[in-house]
């Protein structure tokens, strides 16, 4: 109801999304021999801000013809950057921790993810109680980009480079 798209629609933008994610695990490794894990993490993780900020903009443009295929270029581009966030970290995972426990690891962060889906739906409900739909764009927009921002300085985030093959 909030894209005002049907069930159709929303299996479209799915299907970009998913072709895109495909497309983006492919090159990922052709990126990331050019650039850092962490600044392909960040610049990832702001291109997934940046798609949040554009889906709150479309959300107001309803009725306008190159609003569905806008829909599909950022579903698009959403899909396309995922993989520069979580091949990095899958990687730093890989080769950080040791081989007897990651199965265990990769786990917890499977429960993780699986937990986060109720939990994100529950605030999200109670947000959009006082919220416009597409104020939680934007505002999830901001404070992803700046949380992908801050890594840039985290001391933490600086292992990403450490598994890098290039000096």
């Amino acid at each position: 109801d909030v894209l005002h798209r049907d069930a159709t629609a929303l299996s479209y933008l799915s299907i970009a999304f998913m072709v895109a994610m495909i497309i983006g695990s492919i090159l990922v490794p052709w990126v990331k021999e050019r650039i850092t894990a962490r600044l392909l993490f960040v610049l990832g993780g702001l291109g997934l801000a940046l798609s949040y900020g554009a889906y709150g903009l479309l959300a107001l443009l309803h009725g306008n013809a190159l609003v569905d295929p806008a829909y599909l270029m950022i579903s698009f581009f959403m899909g396309f950057c995922l993989p520069f966030v979580n091949v990095p970290i899958s990687i730093a995972l890989n080769k950080q921790v040791d081989r007897a426990y990651l199965p265990r690891v990769f786990s917890l962060v499977s429960v993780l993810a699986l937990a986060a889906n109720p939990l994100g739906g529950f605030i999200v409900g109670l947000l959009l109680t006082k919220l416009q739909i597409t104020d939680l764009f934007y505002i999830s927009a901001i404070a992803i980009g700046i949380i992908f921002l801050l890594q840039l300085g985290n001391k933490s985030f600086k292992q990403l480079d450490a598994t890098d093959t290039k000096d």
